[in-house]
């Protein structure tokens, strides 16, 4: 199946009510096990490649993988940069084939985020390329961004960035955080809600690893149309690995943390629907 864009899949869980699962991959082995647990639930899915990962493989490269796994899915798949802050390195991955690019330019005024973010729509909109933009600092880890400290989005800040920008889809600070909570998060639901409602643009959370099936339910409830789950592949990945010492076949280790990783991802897209 061709790979689609996540503004295609945003419409279709709109329209069923439902949420899309975006899964960081970080080598061929956990992108596979994300083919393989949306196929199994008969859900799209998004496959979403940090800077880290693709600078590690190249960007050529790691596409030359990537759209093979994708197109010969029976379900529709769309491949997302995910946290980009390097605007030429945006533009390489749009030429290169992603369908989406997260710019995440939140770590500057909200002026100068504005002006960054908008030079990547509109080179992206120039190739039929979408964008997901950041509002607010979230708190954590993600990949070699570290932020110590949580700024939340307000709804003024919101509307301005969306329309002074043209972003196709948009992820604000609403209490969720990068990487492991530390304690019971806060959501701004009231800040979802009006969003949603009342600025006509695709909400997604990021920090979705950790969050338990009643804050998932609930951002299903509010018409969230992506939550973004990184962390817990991670951590099932490297506990497998520090786990399995008596494991002597490479390929059967292979074997082994796929499907783990996999049963993970299952749990998330069926949560999601």
């Amino acid at each position: 199946m061709p790979i689609v864009n996540m503004n295609t899949l945003f419409k279709d869980a709109k329209e069923g009510k439902y949420t899309i699962g975006a899964f960081n991959i970080f080598n061929h082995l956990t992108a596979l096990a994300v083919v393989n647990a949306a196929e199994h639930c008969k859900a799209p899915v998004i496959i979403q490649t940090s800077m880290g990962t693709v600078e590690y493989y190249g960007v050529k490269e790691t596409i030359s993988w990537l759209r093979p796994l994708c197109e010969n899915a029976s379900i529709p798949i769309a491949i997302n940069l995910d946290h980009c802050t390097d605007e030429n390195f945006a533009y390489q991955c749009i030429d290169a084939g992603w369908t989406c690019i997260m710019f995440d330019g939140s770590h500057h005024s909200l002026s100068k985020n504005i002006e960054m973010t908008k030079r990547v729509v509109d080179y992206a909109h120039s190739k039929g390329v979408f964008v997901e933009g950041e509002v607010g600092i979230i708190v954590g880890i993600e990949d070699d961004i570290v932020f110590d400290h949580e700024s939340l989005a307000n709804f003024e800040d919101i509307q301005r960035f969306i329309d002074e920008t043209g972003v196709d889809f948009i992820a604000p600070s609403v209490g969720t955080a990068h990487g492991i909570y530390k304690g019971i998060p806060v959501i701004d639901y009231d800040i979802i809600n009006r969003v949603i409602s009342e600025l006509n643009c695709p909400l997604v959370i990021h920090g979705g690893s950790g969050l338990s099936d009643e804050t998932y339910h609930k951002l299903v409830r509010a018409g969230v149309s992506k939550i973004n789950i990184s962390t817990n592949i991670k951590d099932a990945y490297i506990g497998y690995f520090n786990d399995a010492h008596t494991v002597q076949k490479p390929l059967q280790l292979d074997k082994d943390v796929s499907k783990r990783i996999e049963d993970i991802i299952k749990k998330h897209i069926l949560t999601f629907l």
